[in-house]
């Protein structure tokens, strides 16, 4: 039986988690909880601010898309220690290994509210309700087998979509999980979850904000050097 109750009875939210997605198949589990007034409200704008300001280092990144490759719908930095290589679209992304101070007191007090261990940030710009991401599951093979993925929202709220993975030969799809993400917001990532499911952002036209989600994760290390700012390695 999974447990809607956080993993730290301390955690100083008012509202408490909600839990918005369960599901168990196949001796597998996904779990996903929110907790809307994770930061207050002054400390996400600072935090989000502090973000904003680094903006004109961050990257857009060129994915590969059956069209081609194609500009990524948002821009990206990504913090941690140096052995920790992120693998996606075709590369590895080296994190910077300088914090900026919010965001590093942003993760130490996402790891006490929730109850994990968390050394990686990936930060996503969305810079209006035209940037999106695309139905996806995490990428598992650099995350700590069973551990935690923390989300943290900023800025113009946004729908966060989740549904199970279609089986091979399957027409109907699943029922789709709908989730808006406030401003100082936290939703995990629980369990087997990215085994069992996909996530989006999709697109939002009505949306004119800025909004700025900031993934914690716990990553396996291997040796390598820093990074620059927006540097990426490509996979041998």
């Amino acid at each position: 039986m999974v447990s809607d109750n956080p993993s730290n009875s301390n955690n100083t939210s008012k509202r408490g988690y909600t839990t918005v997605y369960r599901l168990e198949k196949s001796g597998l589990r996904a779990l996903s909880r929110y907790l809307g007034d994770f930061l207050p409200r002054e400390a996400a704008t600072a935090l989000k601010d502090e973000i904003i300001a680094l903006v004109p280092t961050y990257t857009q990144d060129v994915i590969p898309t059956p069209r081609g490759p194609t500009p990524a719908p948002r821009l990206t930095c990504t913090y941690g220690p140096s052995g920790a290589l992120y693998k996606y679209a075709g590369f590895e992304r080296a994190p910077v290994t300088e914090w900026p101070v919010l965001l590093l007191a942003c993760k130490e007090r996402a790891e006490q509210v929730v109850g994990c261990e968390l050394n990686y940030a990936f930060v996503n710009v969305y810079r209006d309700g035209k940037d999106s991401i695309d139905w996806h599951s995490d990428g598992e093979s650099d995350i700590i087998p069973g551990s935690t993925i923390v989300s943290v929202s900023l800025g113009a709220e946004r729908e966060f979509r989740i549904r199970e993975i279609y089986k091979v030969g399957k027409d109907t799809p699943t029922p789709v999980t709908k989730v808006v993400l406030e401003h100082g917001s936290l939703l995990t990532m629980e369990h087997d979850m990215q085994k069992l499911c996909k996530h989006c952002v999709p697109k939002n036209e009505r949306v004119t904000g800025v909004r700025v989600n900031i993934t914690f994760r716990l990553m396996k290390l291997c040796e390598t050097t820093p990074t620059k700012i927006g540097e990426k390695r490509t996979r041998e």
